[in-house]
């Protein structure tokens, strides 16, 4: 799932919004503790896209598999 990603950082603007919506269902099924039921994942909507790398890199740097959903048609 996502290469074993428990962290995503996102700016709301198609094509982003699909992938993150699609990222939350399955860290919703599979990213919870069956015994706690403790979220084991994490969902951050940024202000813009620097924002949203930002976040990755903290998250990342702090041992997080992070990634960032692309907002627009540019450079990937």
């Amino acid at each position: 799932m996502y290469a074993g990603a428990t962290v995503g950082a996102w700016y709301p603007i198609t094509p982003s919004t699909s992938l993150m919506d699609a990222f939350k269902g399955f860290c919703e099924r599979y990213r919870v503790d069956a015994e706690t039921g403790e979220r084991n994942f994490a969902i951050l909507q940024a202000e813009d896209e620097l924002a949203a790398v930002g976040m990755v890199l903290g998250a990342s740097w702090n041992g997080a598999r992070a990634s960032r959903r692309p907002a627009g048609p540019g450079f990937r």
